[in-house]
């Protein structure tokens, strides 16, 4: 039987605009996945609600490892091997465009990750029916 733990892949994808590029997981694993959607909610009143100034911010904190993108002094700024309070914090230092275009990349990756996921799942069930 096939090991279901999956080994880091590192994929860079270059942004847009500035030359710029992000490095991200190929994947999450089932833990970092839950760790992001866990960041997603604050307790309030003692009740688990949405924030939403999170939206975005946990994906790219599961994701990413590195990144080109520099502070206004032309230092990159640091976020491989940091926890993910510090990749967040970082993400929102950025300048609106910047931190758009981050969050757009990583979903993105995100979304076809998925869709790559729920091939190989309609595969095997195919496969299993026959």
């Amino acid at each position: 039987m096939a090991s279901k733990a999956r080994a880091p892949e590192e994929v860079r994808i270059d942004l847009p605009t500035d030359e710029d590029w992000i490095v991200v997981k190929r994947s999450l694993t089932w833990g970092e996945s839950r760790d992001a959607e866990v960041r997603l909610y604050a307790v309030q009143g003692g009740r688990m609600t949405l924030n939403p100034s999170q939206i975005g911010a946990t994906l790219v904190a599961a994701y990413l490892l590195d990144w080109s993108i520099q502070d206004s002094e032309g230092r990159t700024i640091p976020v491989r091997r940091q926890p993910a309070e510090v990749i967040e914090a970082a993400l929102r230092s950025l300048d609106r465009d910047k931190g758009n275009e981050v969050i757009e990349a990583v979903t993105k990756h995100d979304n076809e990750v998925l869709l790559e996921l729920e091939a190989q799942k309609k595969t095997r069930d195919i496969a299993l029916t026959h």
